[in-house]
Order: C-alpha cells, then structure tokens, then sequence
C-alpha cells in the first residue's frame, strides 16, 4: 500500500461543545501551501482539517491530530501491510488504526484511519474522498451515448436549418412611458472604410 506523505505541515483542528448542533456546516475548501486541496470535515465533534490525496489509499493522521480528538475512538492494533510515504523505501511508523464516522457537508462516511507518530498532514484517500463527495471521476463518453446526443437524435428535425415558429404571432411587450432613444451609428474606422464602401 501507498501513502503520500507531507513534511512539517501545520493540521488545522477545532474541537466542538459535546451535545453541539452544527448551524451550518463548514464549506471550506481552501487552497494553501502550494496549491494544495485542503478541507474541513467532522470526524464525530471535531473539524480536522485534511488533505485530500487522490493517490494515497490510506487515510492518515498524525498522533499529534489524533490527541486533539474529542471523544477521540480507541486505537486498534493494525496488522495491515507497511505503508509507505512517496518515494520511500521506509515504511511509516504505525501507532495504531481506529474507525470513525467523517462528515462533510451532506456526505457521510465510514473510515479508517492509520495513526502515525509522524508530524503530517492528515491525508484523505481517493476512496474516502470520493465517498465524501469531493473527488469525481469523469471517464470518457463515447460519442452518440451521453444524454445530449440522444435528445438531438430523438429530435433531429429540431436542430437543422435556422428555426422558426410556425403558426404563432409572437407578441412583443413594451414600456410605453419609457422615452425611445435613437441609437447613433457606429463608426467605421478610417483604415477599414475603403472596404466597406466597396463591400
């Protein structure tokens, strides 16, 4: 398994009153250190700020984050595969795994994290991410099979030739008290002026 890892990152955490209901949920999706995806979602009554990281396949959290959890869930042993940080050959030094509901906005999820001793950023994974609503993959449409194209082929004689209503008086509606205004010509520019004439 593969994890992308951040070196010496600041996590964003806020912990919320026991028994609090979110008059609003936080809709943040910032863009900071480089231009990186970072949100704030729930996991149960905290905001933790994530980073999202569409090639990780773990969601990882730093044991510095995980302290700050209110009511923060018991650490599991995890006998999962070493997880690798991009480009390492050394494998992360895993404390523990835990189970927890994530919330954003009108999405919600089960996930897992890894709990590292590491100072990082906690990552989000494609998964999650997707399951969260803030990842989505679109994959190529074939010509002839997307939505549009079977509208204009259900109503091909719609879309040839200019259009126009047939049996209709079309009614136009005018403010009769506004005062109308003739609107002057537009100049045609000295170089360009031969040309036209001609045309």
């Amino acid at each position: 398994m593969a994890s992308h890892s951040v070196s010496n990152p600041r996590s964003a955490h806020k912990n919320l009153p026991n028994g609090s209901t979110l008059d609003k949920e936080r809709d943040i999706l910032e863009r900071t250190n480089g231009n990186r995806p970072r949100v704030i979602k729930h996991i149960g009554e905290t905001e933790v700020a994530s980073l999202i990281d569409t090639g990780s396949t773990v969601n990882i959290m730093s044991m510095d984050t995980y302290n700050t959890l209110n009511n923060k869930p018991k650490l599991q042993r995890d006998n999962s595969s070493n997880v690798y940080a991009y480009c390492s050959s050394k494998p992360l030094n895993i404390n523990g795994s835990f189970q927890a509901k994530i919330k954003y906005k009108l999405h919600d999820t089960e996930a897992k994290f890894l709990v590292t001793d590491k100072p990082a950023d906690t990552l989000l994974d494609y998964d999650t991410a997707s399951k969260l609503g803030l990842v989505y993959i679109a994959n190529q449409i074939s010509p002839g099979t997307s939505r549009c194209d079977r509208i204009v082929a259900e109503y091909e004689d719609r879309f040839r030739g200019i259009g126009k209503l047939k049996d209709i008086q079309c009614k136009l509606h005018e403010d009769k008290t506004v005062q109308p205004v003739v609107q002057p010509h537009q100049r045609v520019p000295f170089h360009v002026r031969k040309k036209t004439e001609q045309e």
